[in-house]
C-alpha cells in the first residue's frame, strides 16, 4: 500500500491510499468536504485534481483503475432524500410545464384551498411557477435577505433542562416575527454556514502561496437563488401564507431538482466520467436507487 500518492501536503492526512494488484490498481480515498461556508472547497478541488492526475498516470502505464471510498460529491439529485434536494428557483421560473405522463391528486379538506378542483402534479407545478414569477419568489428572497438570528432557550427533553440555541427569524405573512426551521447549534450555522436559508451567491477564493498550484482561482460554491425543496416550501408558507402540497413538492423534487454539490465538484465528476471514461458503478447497476447521499 502507498499513501504518498497525491504529493506533499495532500498526503499528510492519509486520505488517499493506493494498492496495486495483478490486473488493476485501487485508489481508496476520503475526499475533504466543503466545510462551513465552503471554506475548504479550494483544498477539496486541489485534492480532486491531484487524484485525477494520479489516476491518469496509472492508466497511461496500461493499468486499470478502480476508485473507491467517499468523494463527498452528490452527483445525481437521486442521491439525496427528496425533501433535501436543491432547486434553482431562477431556472424553475423559466421552465415550461413538464411533459411526463399525467397523474392526478385529490384536494382534501386539509389543503390550503378546500374548494379547489382536483389538479395533477403538473398543473400544481405550473400554478406554483406562476406564483413565483408573479412576485412570490421576490417576497421570499427579500425576507431572507433581511432575516435575523436570535439566541433562544430551547428545552432539551432528554436532559430535562433548557439550553441555548440559535434561530432564524423572518417577517411572516402577517408581519410578525416567525422562526424558520429547527434550532441551530451555533450562530454560524443559523447564518447559513451549510446553506440553510441562504439564497445569495457564495464564492470562495483559493489560498495564495499554499503550494497547491491553483492560486488566484475563485470557485462558485453555491450559485444564487438555490435552496432546498423543503426550505423553499417552508419559506413560501411562512413568508407569503401560501401552502404547497406534498404532491407539488414531490413533483418539483423528482423532475426539477439538482444535486447539492458545488458546480466545480460536479464538473470534476463529469470530467472523469466523460473524458476519462470512468463509470459510476453504483448508479450503473442500480439506476433507480435513491438516497446514496455521496459517492
Amino acid at each position: 500500500a502507498d499513501r504518498e500518492v497525491l504529493g506533499d501536503y495532500l498526503d499528510r492526512e492519509g486520505r488517499c491510499i493506493l494498492t496495486r494488484h495483478h490486473h488493476f490498481v485501487l485508489f481508496n480515498v476520503y475526499t475533504p468536504n466543503d466545510g462551513p461556508w465552503s471554506r475548504a472547497l479550494p483544498l477539496k478541488m486541489r485534492f480532486l485534481e491531484a487524484l485525477r492526475q494520479a489516476m491518469q498516470r496509472e492508466r497511461a502505464l496500461g493499468r486499470r483503475v478502480i476508485l473507491a471510498g467517499d468523494l463527498n460529491i452528490q452527483r445525481r439529485h437521486l442521491d439525496c432524500h427528496w425533501k433535501r434536494r436543491m432547486v434553482d428557483v431562477t431556472t424553475l421560473m423559466r421552465l415550461t410545464p413538464p411533459q411526463h405522463p399525467k397523474t392526478t391528486t385529490t384536494t382534501t379538506e386539509t389543503d390550503d384551498d378546500a374548494n379547489a378542483t382536483t389538479m395533477s402534479p403538473q398543473e400544481l407545478f405550473e400554478e406554483a411557477r406562476r406564483f413565483l414569477q408573479d412576485g412570490g419568489w421576490e417576497k421570499v428572497r427579500s425576507a431572507l435577505s433581511q432575516r435575523q438570528f436570535r439566541k433562544c432557550k430551547v428545552k432539551a427533553s432528554s436532559q430535562n433542562r433548557s439550553i441555548e440555541k440559535w434561530r432564524v427569524v423572518v417577517k411572516g405573512a402577517d408581519g410578525k416575527d416567525v422562526f424558520l426551521g429547527r434550532p441551530f447549534e451555533s450562530e454560524g450555522q443559523a447564518k447559513g454556514a451549510y446553506d440553510d436559508y441562504s439564497v445569495t451567491e457564495r464564492t470562495v477564493a483559493s489560498n495564495e502561496g499554499d503550494g497547491g498550484g491553483l492560486e488566484n482561482v475563485k470557485y462558485i460554491a453555491r450559485p444564487p437563488n438555490q435552496i432546498r425543496v423543503d426550505q423553499l416550501a417552508e419559506c413560501v408558507r411562512v413568508i407569503t401564507g401560501k401552502k404547497w402540497s406534498e404532491a407539488l413538492l414531490r413533483e418539483i423534487s423528482e423532475h426539477h431538482s439538482i444535486p447539492r454539490s458545488s458546480p466545480c465538484c460536479l464538473q470534476w465528476m463529469n470530467s472523469i466520467m466523460r473524458v476519462d471514461k470512468m463509470v459510476d458503478s453504483f448508479a450503473a447497476l442500480r439506476p433507480h436507487a435513491r438516497g446514496r447521499y455521496t459517492c
